[in-house]
């Protein structure tokens, strides 16, 4: 039997493995809980046993400091002090010196100078004062002071000193200062313990800043270095007694055993490696690991022993599933279990029933993608079809606006009431095909800082200047309130909100639009005393074409749809909108809310158009000869001298033989050559010496993109606004 089968388990097979292994597991983690509580048991008392040799060496320590102050003290005694006789006292510290081995040096100074040094004789000038902020720190105190270890270019060797302070007539004046070498201490270190720790660990005395005085191991190259970086952060936390887990100066993990001196701040350590200490840990987990690896080897023999004549079977059943799950047919498990048999005939069935299935899923699919793209490409092409007769009525109607004081008042009503209604056919055609690529995802904002209030002034503005508000009051409450937003989605959200008020208020009813900031949202309400909203509608004002009642005469007209795309806006800019009403008659009370950013350190100053530049050469390339010969006479009565090509082809030829044209507004859905075409042949044949314009009735985000990147400069969707008509050509 190959070895991975042997430890390829299946069900069955770990159960009894879990009973094999359950009954041999608990007396080998007792067995070797015992083990592991002996070796803590030990290691305890190795760290115990330390830190009696470290207070016992804390105590020689501080002992041999204590003896060196009682020494200057005798010597601050001298009579020869008092009197100022620095001569005959230097001969008293040469004496001193001798008969204290360990000692390097006597001085005597204040901050400023020195007045003996036991090193040079009397006639001779006497060094800088080298340790200035420790006598300082001295006379300050007035008590004896332990300094740390410093290196003295005098000795040309690393010593410490001690301080004795001398006062005269209740006046600290002088210091008196016993160099001591630090190879003295390593006298300190009891021999036998010094032979046990250059196998076990390594011995240390540390000055008050944690500098190396003694050491055990490698003294030359460490004194007055400091000690290893986890040590000084074990010291540093300021108790003066403990063990801790560190590194010493070579890198050797080590338990550390240490105490301080509360009399000199010095302190003592030794630093035992882990790896000795923790030898009987670590052994005791190997047993344990033998025994938990000989337990689930014992396991896998019964468990493999008791099971192969079930699991065997099961594992074949199993490998046919999967060949079901990638649609080939199950196959039967050679077995006489009755149990396998009759699940590998369900599996069989199973299989049959799924191929079934999924062809009629299939051929469901694909029908229901034909039926989207047909869908989509109906609201493509009924965009396309509805703006061209719309840009031809929207161009004849504004040609008639301008002989407005010729006409009779039937004809100027005639003529404001054809204008209306084609905005109005506009709008809801440009409402129909937004909502349908929103539902679909198909929308992508293009984000900048946008001030909330002049948006909501422009689209009440808009609304006003083409008579769209109506016999209604306004009442406008307007902060500066900025969000990261998309200012075209912002402007129909805020639009069809108003048109919504409009709509369902009647004549002299009042509108309410307010701006403001709430914490860290942005929000818009938009308040009415119209007919309101009944509770049951509500939860579903916002659902595609729900609508409130009406009466048989469809009074507030609109497809329902209008709602509809303020919430999917303003959730694609991550805010919420929510409706409010007392019921049927209380009016209605719509909130946005968005995510407010700080303004701008500086605002975007508006671009100012190009003054006009009078008559220019306009082409117009355009299949629908209605709409090409109303936009015709309307940029003729603009001034212009107006170019005209029936498709692209001919477009092509005229532009491109004609340097006078200037500007050109060039359809996309041409006959044979395409807008697109159009402009990438006038781009190789008359660079960017004439300004490109696609108009059309294709108004997708991707339209947009596919005509910016087939050369156009600009894209308008029909029916075309007469004022961005004009910009395009103040432009060229």
């Amino acid at each position: 039997m190959p070895l991975s089968r042997f430890f390829k388990f299946a069900a069955l097979e770990r159960r009894v493995f879990l009973v094999a292994v359950a009954g041999l597991l608990p007396v080998a983690v007792l067995s070797c809980a015992l083990f592991i509580s002996s070796a803590n048991e030990q290691r305890d008392k190795l760290l115990s046993a330390s830190e009696d040799t470290m207070a016992a060496l804390l105590s020689a320590v501080d002992s041999e400091l204590k003896s060196t102050i009682a020494s200057l003290d005798a010597l601050a005694a001298s009579p020869r002090l008092a009197r100022g006789d620095f001569e005959a006292l230097r001969e008293e510290s040469v004496e001193l010196l001798a008969r204290r081995s360990n000692w390097l040096n006597v001085v005597i100074a204040d901050p400023d100078k020195q007045y003996v040094n036991a090193r040079i004789p009397g006639d001779q000038p006497l060094p800088a004062v080298s340790s200035r902020d420790l006598i300082e720190e001295t006379l300050r105190s007035g008590k004896p002071m332990v300094g740390e270890i410093v290196y003295a270019p005098l000795l040309n060797k690393h010593a410490v000193e001690v301080l004795v302070p001398y006062s005269r007539k209740g006046k600290t004046e002088l210091v008196i200062a016993a160099i001591v070498q630090p190879e003295y201490f390593i006298g300190l270190l009891n021999p036998l313990e010094v032979q046990k720790s250059s196998s076990t660990g390594i011995i240390g005395i540390f000055d008050r800043n944690s500098n190396v005085v003694a050491r055990s191991l490698n003294q030359q190259s460490r004194v007055g270095k400091p000690a290893s970086a986890t040590l000084r952060q074990m010291l540093d936390k300021g108790i003066d007694r403990g063990n801790e887990v560190t590194s010493t100066l070579e890198g050797v993990p080590v338990y550390t055993v240490w105490r301080r001196s509360a009399y000199s701040r010095w302190t003592t350590a030794v630093g035992i490696p882990r790896a000795s200490v923790d030898a009987p840990v670590t052994q005791s987990y190997v047993v344990l690991g033998t025994a938990v690896v000989f337990s689930v080897v014992l396991g896998l023999v019964a468990a493999n022993l008791v099971g192969r004549t079930v699991v065997t079977p099961m594992s074949e059943l199993e490998a046919s599933a999967a060949r079901m799950g990638r649609g080939e047919a199950p196959t039967m498990p050679r077995t006489r279990l009755a149990e396998v048999r009759q699940v590998a005939a369900a599996l069989a069935r199973a299989h049959d029933e799924r191929n079934a299935s999924f062809e009629r899923e299939h051929t469901a699919r694909v029908a229901a993608e034909t039926a989207s793209k047909a869908k989509d490409e109906f609201l493509a092409m009924l965009g396309h079809e509805l703006r061209n007769p719309l840009a031809a009525i929207t161009n004849a109607t504004h040609l008639i606006e301008r002989q407005r004081p010729a006409l009779d008042p039937n004809a100027a009503t005639a003529t404001s009431i054809i204008a209306r209604q084609a905005r109005h056919l506009t709008r809801l055609t440009d409402d129909l095909l937004d909502a349908g690529r929103v539902i679909l995802g198909k929308i992508s904002l293009t984000r900048v800082p946008l001030d909330l209030a002049a948006a909501v002034t422009a689209a009440f503005e808009g609304m006003r200047s083409t008579g769209r508000v109506g016999d209604h009051q306004f009442d406008l409450s307007i902060d500066h309130t900025w969000v990261y937003a998309d200012a075209t989605r912002i402007d129909q959200i805020v639009g069809n909100l108003l048109t919504n008020a409009v709509k369902y208020t009647p004549a002299g009813g009042r509108i309410a639009v307010t701006t403001r900031r709430e914490g860290a949202q942005a929000v818009i309400v938009v308040s009415d005393t119209g007919i309101g909203l009944e509770p049951e509608l509500l939860p579903r004002a916002f659902d595609l074409f729900v609508q409130g009642a009406r009466a048989l005469d469809r009074a507030q007209g609109g497809l329902g749809i209008g709602l509809t795309l303020v919430r999917r806006l303003t959730e694609l800019h991550g805010g919420t909108v929510a409706a409010e009403s007392a019921g049927r008659g209380s009016g209605a009370t719509f909130t946005v809310r968005l995510p407010a950013i700080e303004a701008p350190l500086r605002a975007s100053k508006p671009r100012e158009e190009a003054p006009p530049r009078g008559g220019r050469h306009v082409a117009i390339v355009e299949d629908n000869d209605d709409a090409r010969e109303s936009l015709k006479m309307l940029l003729e009565l603009e001034g212009h001298t107006v170019h005209e090509a029936p498709d692209g082809t001919a477009g092509v030829q005229l532009i491109a033989g004609d340097p006078r044209i200037a500007v050109a507004f060039v359809d996309i859905g041409l006959p044979g050559m395409s807008g697109f075409d159009v402009a990438s042949a006038l781009r190789k044949q008359r660079g960017s010496d004439v300004r490109l314009v696609a108009m059309s009735g294709y108004g997708t985000d991707r339209d947009v993109t596919n005509g910016l990147e087939a050369g156009f400069d600009a894209y308008i969707v029909k029916p075309a606004d007469l004022d961005a008509m004009r910009s395009e050509i103040a432009k060229a």
